[in-house]
């Protein structure tokens, strides 16, 4: 699979929200600007980006969560962090997580065929999605499996798009 496989850009629909936040979250849960679907070759992939109020932002930080974990866990307390110190906000679903189908009959276990397809959506996510929105200087915030995604794209993308990671 390459960037050229891409059957859909930027999709922005209500169905990519979450329909719910639990009750103990609401007060410090921050909703993205736009949720999207970023359609790639055996599923549909979530993302979500959120911008500042006010000034333009000073950078954008592209979040990656680990296995296992979803956009929305972090935005109860980090995606505040981050707007308040006047960054945009970007994350991807990992495919089979969250409100991504799952290849497998049981959707209670993690698959994925090879490990160069997360790093086939990442490059997809960034080039149709991060790119053209950044704004200023773009950070890498990632943990666990995300950190590993983003470190193996750093290592064989001839030229990446991070200030930092």
């Amino acid at each position: 699979m390459c960037s050229s496989d891409l059957l859909m850009i930027d999709v922005v629909t209500p169905a990519a929200a979450p329909t719910l936040v639990p009750p103990d979250y609401s007060a410090t849960y921050r909703a993205a600007t736009r949720y999207g679907w970023l359609d790639r070759p055996g599923a549909r992939l979530r993302y979500a980006t959120w911008q500042p109020e006010g000034a333009p932002p000073r950078g954008t930080v592209v979040l990656q969560q680990g296995r296992a974990e979803f956009i929305e866990k972090y935005a109860v307390e980090v995606v505040g962090e981050l707007l308040a110190r006047g960054f945009a906000v970007q994350a991807l679903d990992w495919r089979g997580q969250c409100l991504i189908a799952r290849p497998l009959a049981d959707p209670c276990k993690g698959h994925i065929d090879d490990f160069a397809t997360y790093l086939d959506a990442f490059q997809a996510f960034m080039e149709h999605v991060v790119a053209p929105a950044a704004a200023g200087p773009v950070i890498a915030l990632c943990h666990s499996m995300g950190g590993n995604i983003v470190l193996r794209h750093l290592a064989e993308t001839p030229s990446p798009r991070f200030a930092a990671a």
